[in-house]
């Protein structure tokens, strides 16, 4: 294998699940800055094989009830996608249910990150809930604090979620709660309505950075704008 800067490896002898990227070559050393490592590593050449980029996986859900809007965030995700040469799998999903297809035909080619774009709001008595579905009837409410929610979202077991739901984040004990019954890493949700999501997968991906490191890392691009009166630090909670 010819390793040059920008090639994709993963390490021979520690499987598919560790990836990066190298940013340096010196004699037989390549500098490699792995996926969530935050920092690059030397390593030798022979300790490394090439690997693909990790693709970037959006959920959305219907976002409109009367299906006529073109409100999506797949266009922004597209054009940043094809100037950093990563590929992006845009699924539509209606169904919580969805979730355990989508996860077999995952496999090992994990991504970095689940992204799910979907309508976020509460009860009146402050229950945090999601809508996969274009209708908002009561009947199609994705409770967080419900047990068949937690167990839909385990089959994403280890993984880190980034929640882009209308301030769901609002309700800290609900969604750390929905977290550990989920067995997730971490999870990103908006306490607000606004996110730089192209900041997100910069940090994540040409950064290397850890999950938190690079949420935080978006959320501090967009602190220096007002945002319907509100500093930006406080449009995204990570748990």
């Amino acid at each position: 294998m010819t390793v040059k800067t920008t090639t994709w490896v993963r390490r021979r002898a520690r499987g598919k699940s560790e990836r990066g990227f190298v940013t340096h070559v010196e004699g037989q050393r390549a500098l490699v800055r792995w996926l969530g490592a935050g920092k690059g590593e030397w390593v030798g050449k022979r300790s490394i094989v090439e690997g693909r980029p990790p693709r970037i996986l959006v959920l959305e859900g219907s976002l409109d009830a009367e299906l006529h809007s073109t409100r999506s965030e797949r266009d922004a995700l597209s054009t940043w996608c094809a100037a950093n040469y990563v590929k992006l799998a845009f699924k539509t999903v209606h169904r919580v249910e969805d979730l355990e297809i989508i996860a077999r035909s995952i496999g090992r080619d994990a991504p970095p990150f689940l992204h799910i774009s979907c309508h976020g709001n509460h009860d009146d008595d402050k229950r945090a809930h999601l809508f996969f579905a274009p209708q908002h009837a009561h009947k199609h409410r994705i409770y967080l604090d419900d047990d068949e929610t937690a167990r839909a979202f385990r089959v994403f077991e280890g993984a880190s979620l980034f929640l882009s739901a209308c301030e769901v984040g609002k309700y800290g004990a609900q969604v750390s709660r929905f977290k550990r019954a989920a067995k997730l890493r971490h999870v990103a949700a908006f306490s607000r309505e606004v996110y730089d999501h192209e900041m997100l997968y910069h940090s994540s991906l040409n950064l290397g950075l850890t999950f938190p490191k690079a949420v935080e890392r978006a959320s501090k691009a967009v602190a220096v704008l007002g945002v319907k009166g509100n500093q930006g630090k406080e449009l995204v909670r990570v748990f």
